[in-house]
């Protein structure tokens, strides 16, 4: 109640100044008198009045009122203060914008004069470029006119000296022919005597190298330094050098018998590697070192293994890995690549081909005559069956039987395969898989001979071959 009253006691003051009422001390004096005794001042009345009057309607509404507008007055200065700051702040930016484009008109004439100093500086580049290039042309012209002048004198040079040395050799011509004009009959008896003395140490070195045994030392030293041939095949010298070194280093290895029978055996081998060059010259035939170094592997591990066949033939017959590749491996690895190509080659197998042709074209006509076709013109022991041969393991076949079959759908014919004394087609029948997980297949085939296989091709062009053995075996 305390503060309430301090309230009316505030209002009572601000009301009574209002009033012009000035005894507010004198009051308060008399109240706390009063009150000290007990008693109800009569002020007290006057206070509730005023207090009512500070809570009447009007009262408050005035009070309302004058908030308000002190709060749109308020309102009023902040808007206004707000206005001015942006009216600064646009000023500010106008400013800005303003320095900027007169920024932006500077750096534009500034460029422009720049293009226009640029267009002159380039123009000016241009009447320098054309001036040079000019300049340059002329240089090339006065060069070229140099060079044509230095080539016509180098002609003119050319001719004179040619032209001396033609005078001085005719001079020299002339003086040999005045000389041989007067001792041509002493130049020719000594041409005869040179070739007379020729021919005599020719026959001489021939009397040695074919008389004497190949095992002595003069015949191995005329022989490397002079092309005496051992045999001639086929109009080919085989070199009497050859035939030493191949006696020497493998006739332990051809042959393992007699001396005599080991020139002979090694001479044939001789003539058996000028027949494989001339054949892989005809089908244009190279072995690479790739392909000798396998060939070697392969023919060494048909002989117990690389290791100790190295040392087999070293130990036994003195030769190394190189030595025995160039000499032994070399032409059996030349040997199996002539074979796939004779093969192929129809032309040695003419008769063949023309069968197999027929066969080939009465089956594209009808496949499923396939067995009656085999009866008729099959040329091997199957016949009379078809040509049926039963269920064949692919591990047991060849390889190009093993390719075909495996790519063979059941109930289709294979292509014509080529080996190396036959052609033959296959018809597969059925596949299947034995107990042993191995694949078999139920093949039939029509097989036509070809005129003869590559060994007995060989032995033909030996016996056809032209041959002159001229040491003694």
């Amino acid at each position: 109640m305390g503060k309430y009253l301090d309230g009316i006691k505030k209002v009572q003051r601000a009301v009574s100044a209002q009033r012009g009422i000035i005894a507010a001390p004198a009051v308060k004096k008399e109240l706390t008198i009063e009150r000290a005794i007990g008693t109800k001042p009569a002020a007290v009345f006057a206070v509730a009045g005023n207090f009512k009057s500070w809570f009447s309607r009007d009262a408050l509404a005035e009070r309302a009122n004058r908030r308000r507008q002190a709060r749109l007055l308020k309102k009023e200065q902040k808007t206004r203060e707000r206005l001015r700051r942006a009216e600064e702040k646009n000023n500010a930016e106008q400013e800005r914008l303003k320095h900027i484009a007169e920024n932006r008109r500077e750096f534009i004439i500034k460029t422009q004069n720049t293009a226009k100093e640029g267009e002159t500086a380039l123009e000016t580049e241009k009447q320098k470029t054309v001036k040079l290039r000019r300049a340059q042309s002329k240089l090339r012209a006065a060069k070229l006119e140099l060079r044509l002048k230095a080539k016509e004198n180098k002609k003119i040079i050319k001719q004179e000296r040619r032209a001396a040395r033609r005078k001085k050799r005719e001079k020299m011509i002339k003086k040999w022919r005045n000389n041989f004009k007067a001792q041509r009959k002493k130049i020719a008896v000594g041409f005869i005597l040179l070739v007379f003395i020729l021919i005599i140490l020719a026959g001489a070195s021939s009397y040695v190298v074919y008389t004497r045994q190949p095992s002595e030392n003069i015949v191995a030293v005329l022989a490397n330094k002079l092309p005496f041939p051992a045999a001639i095949v086929n109009w080919r010298p085989i070199k009497y050098s050859d035939y030493l070194s191949e006696s020497r280093l493998l006739g332990d290895y051809y042959a393992g018998a007699s001396g005599a029978d080991k020139k002979q055996v090694v001479l044939e081998k001789l003539i058996e590697h000028q027949i494989l060059k001339t054949l892989a010259a005809r089908y244009g035939l190279k072995l690479t070192d790739q392909e000798k170094e396998e060939a070697f592997k392969k023919f060494a591990a048909a002989n117990g293994g690389l290791e100790k066949f190295t040392e087999k033939i070293y130990n036994e017959y003195g030769l190394i890995k190189e030595l025995f590749i160039d000499r032994i491996v070399y032409y059996q690895a030349l040997r199996e690549k002539i074979k796939q190509a004779f093969v192929k080659d129809d032309r040695l197998h003419q008769s063949a081909v023309l069968r197999t042709d027929k066969v080939e074209k009465l089956l594209q006509k009808n496949k499923d005559d396939f067995e009656t076709l085999a009866q008729k013109y099959s040329e091997d022991a199957h016949a009379l069956q078809g040509g049926d041969i039963g269920y064949i393991k692919t591990s047991a076949m060849s390889e190009a039987l093993k390719t075909a079959a495996q790519n063979l759908p059941v109930g289709e014919i294979s292509p014509v395969i080529k080996e190396e004394n036959k052609y033959y087609i296959v018809k597969a029948y059925d596949k299947k898989v034995n107990r042993k997980q191995e694949e078999e297949i139920w093949l039939k085939q029509i097989t036509i001979f070809t005129n003869y296989d590559f060994d007995e091709y060989l032995a033909d062009l030996r016996a056809k071959a032209k041959v002159w053995v001229l040491v003694s075996p």
